[in-house]
């Protein structure tokens, strides 16, 4: 890991994108993200750590106005490509967004934030590129209580949005989003104009 907390993100291989794809490649997460953030016309959306793209697919289906997305496996950024060629990918990751101030209306970042090498920079970016009346979400599967693994607890989720709110001063909460027979825990933040 490089001393900026930028250098150690997982890179995955041509087969194991293709394996996720396969296996997860347009999961109920990706049209209840959609759902939740009430993606409609004129929204310009930003999907950090994209996968496959499936969600920018419901997200352009919703009518939005443009749809980018961002991963930092090139492969996967490939696969999103071909999946979604409407959209527009790059290869990157949430600490170093590849993206003009202001670009997007709402931005998410679904089961990946908990693989983010530095939260805190990776949330200033996605502010960054934020419209000054945008909002962000990251979704997280909610753990049971005593249980570790991919995703976050609900006291770990009220901890991240309370830190989000003093260290960036914009009002963030948690909510609740069902997709299929999973919860999320959503950590809302809403940029003010």
């Amino acid at each position: 890991m490089t001393t900026d907390g930028v250098g150690a993100i997982e890179k995955w291989s041509g087969f194991k994108s293709w394996i996720y794809s396969l296996i997860l490649g347009n999961p109920e997460r990706s049209k209840a993200i959609v759902q939740f953030a009430g993606v409609g016309p004129g929204d310009r959306v930003l999907d950090v750590g994209c996968g496959p793209g499936s969600a920018l697919r419901h997200a352009l289906d919703a009518g939005a106005e443009s749809a980018a997305g961002v991963d930092p496996s090139p492969s996967m950024v490939k696969r999103a490509a071909n999946n979604v060629p409407e959209a527009c990918f790059s290869e990157g990751s949430a600490e170093e967004l590849p993206y003009e101030d202001g670009s997007f209306t709402k931005v998410w970042s679904v089961a990946a934030y908990h693989h983010w090498a530095n939260q805190d920079r990776g949330v200033a970016e996605v502010m960054r590129v934020l419209e000054r009346s945008g909002a962000f979400y990251l979704a997280e599967r909610q753990l049971k209580k005593g249980t570790r693994g991919h995703g976050i607890s609900e006291a770990d989720a009220a901890e991240s949005a309370q830190h989000i709110s003093e260290t960036f001063g914009v009002s963030a909460r948690v909510e609740k989003m069902k997709a299929g027979s999973a919860t999320y825990l959503v950590v809302i933040g809403e940029a003010s104009g």
